[in-house]
């Protein structure tokens, strides 16, 4: 795999920044007979002033407090990056918002459907060769989660979603989340690894797969709690 250059959404106190650097973490590495990872994280965005502060105190870097809905594809392209993580607002998609402007109707969805706007424009030699998406379970459901399958398959782009939780790992929490990973099909981009080797990892952690641009997303039959981030 190339060396990746991440572009950090929604970064809050820095989750995938994290969990980038646990990739380094020698135990993992033994464990599962990986190579060390190489990475940078070019840029954060979060306009949330006391996660930024969170953010920069544990990474050493100061993220973009800019909205992210004010982003030009021009600022995106003049990054280089090759990787784009993110957590979108879970607020719109959680069980507890029983109200009309939810999900894509609701404002914080607003910036998420912003990124899928740009992604959509982009030229293709621009993209980002992979995408980490994570949000609470139902979001796979939702007609945000639709409208991002739709654009990045149309993108030629191969997915799988994933049904996480911290006991999985170890943890003793039970905080089911949702995950998507993407990877650009092209010939440059070593697809299997990066789609399918979670799955030798660890067990009955798989939702559905999608290898073709044109084939549909499937969800988890699975209900859960989806407690707020």
């Amino acid at each position: 795999m190339d060396s990746l250059r991440v572009i950090e959404f929604f970064s809050g106190i820095g989750g995938w920044s994290c969990a980038l650097s646990n990739l380094y973490n020698q135990n993992f590495i033994q464990k599962h007979n990986k190579k060390c990872l190489s990475y940078e994280i070019v840029a954060a965005y979060d306009i949330n002033p006391i996660a930024n502060i969170v953010y920069e105190h544990n990474s050493k870097m100061k993220p973009n407090h800019k909205s992210i809905e004010k982003i030009t594809i021009k600022e995106i392209e003049k990054l280089n990056a090759n990787m784009w993580v993110m957590s979108p607002p879970c607020q719109p998609h959680t069980r507890n918002n029983i109200t009309e402007n939810r999900d894509d109707k609701d404002p914080r969805s607003a910036s998420f459907l912003h990124l899928i706007e740009i992604i959509s424009k982009m030229h293709e030699n621009q993209l980002p060769k992979y995408i980490a998406l994570e949000n609470v379970i139902g979001f796979e459901k939702s007609k945000c989660c639709e409208l991002f399958i739709n654009m990045i398959s149309n993108k030629r782009y191969k997915y799988i979603q994933y049904q996480l939780t911290p006991s999985q790992f170890g943890i003793p929490n039970e905080r089911p989340r949702y995950f998507l990973v993407a990877a650009l099909n092209s010939d440059n981009s070593n697809i299997s690894n990066i789609l399918y080797e979670p799955t030798v990892i660890y067990d009955n952690l798989l939702i559905t797969t999608c290898t073709n641009s044109s084939s549909n997303s499937s969800s988890s039959s699975s209900s859960s709690d989806s407690n707020k981030k």
